[in-house]
């Protein structure tokens, strides 16, 4: 009986070993490093798979250069625009433009011609 404890032992031993060893191999080897993804995405973006919105449907207004627009200001949630020296909200009227929007890098305008876009960075100046 005691010469079959000894082995069962012995037995145990040896496959805590081996599952020690493999473990440490396992740890060797490269781990793929984790890809970058921006926080302020959506994972549906971040992913190539933009989800859809009603927005995605409206028409692309047209990009103008930034002639008037200096700044745009964010403050609890509140977006203003500098345009023209002149501190403007989202409805006021400057000069026969409407400011219907103001994002973060542009303001959505609109007068007789229509709706367009004026960004505050344009890489054509």
């Amino acid at each position: 009986m005691r010469a079959n404890q000894t082995l069962t032992i012995g037995a145990l031993i040896l496959l805590l070993l081996l599952t020690a060893a493999e473990a440490s191999f396992a740890a060797d080897e490269p781990k793929p490093e984790p890809q970058w993804h921006d926080p302020f995405r959506y994972a549906s973006h971040a992913s190539g798979n933009p989800a859809r919105s009603p927005r995605d449907k409206m028409p692309t207004p047209k990009v103008e250069s930034s002639t008037g627009l200096s700044a745009i200001f964010v403050s609890n949630g509140v977006y203003q625009a500098l345009y023209n020296g002149q501190l403007v909200n989202p409805g006021d009227r400057v000069g026969g433009l409407l400011f219907r929007e103001i994002t973060l890098y542009a303001v959505i305008v609109e007068d007789r011609a229509g709706r367009r876009r004026i960004e505050l960075f344009n890489e054509n100046q």
